[in-house]
């Protein structure tokens, strides 16, 4: 099954032609999800349809650099010794608010290494302060962009940030988005 939905996200993104590449920069990605601790088959799989949402971005955004990129975005919203990071991540939700719940969202964020839908929580509090300042749309991307390249410590670059936040306002960091990425019969058939 796994192998199945790799093989569909690589033809759903149109990446097949692309597959070796693609194929060892998800062995990287893979390597970022293993420090959660718990990297689920289920995960793998989504996973998979996050590296092929990304690959529709352009280059910068597949193979290597696809690569550099989820580990970038993962290692600062993840960083739960950056109180910024655990500020966007829980922004201003109750259930983290008491010690429990602090313990809770440091799990929840470690878990984001190997669960990437799980930032758009963090992005859209983003979002939030941007359209705050702006009601553009193409401001607040750029805006939630420098804040992305800001929070990486430069590690994204303002391109590669820009395109998790088109990602954000697209729907790409919802669960349902990426499994859908990943249906298909193995050959790259949709399921009837």
């Amino acid at each position: 099954k796994l192998a199945n939905s790799i093989q569909n996200a690589l033809h759903n993104s149109r990446m097949s032609s692309k597959a070796s590449e693609q194929m060892q920069a998800l062995g990287q990605m893979y390597q970022v999800g293993a420090r959660s601790g718990n990297f689920t088959t289920q995960d793998q799989q989504l996973m998979a349809g996050f590296q092929a949402a990304m690959a529709q971005h352009g280059s910068d955004m597949q193979g290597s650099q696809g690569a550099q990129a989820y580990s970038a975005l993962s290692s600062s919203l993840s960083n739960t010794a950056n109180p910024m990071a655990q500020l966007l991540f829980g922004g201003a939700s109750p259930q983290y608010q008491s010690p429990h719940g602090h313990a809770q969202l440091i799990k929840d964020m470690q878990k984001a290494q190997s669960e990437p839908w799980r930032y758009k929580t963090a992005i859209g509090n983003m979002f939030k302060v941007a359209s705050r300042a702006s009601s553009n749309k193409q401001d607040q991307i750029e805006m939630v962009a420098g804040n992305l390249v800001e929070i990486s410590g430069g590690q994204l670059t303002f391109d590669q940030a820009e395109k998790y936040a088109k990602m954000y306002q697209n729907g790409e960091f919802d669960k349902k988005h990426l499994k859908k990425l990943t249906n298909g019969d193995g050959k790259g058939n949709k399921k009837q």
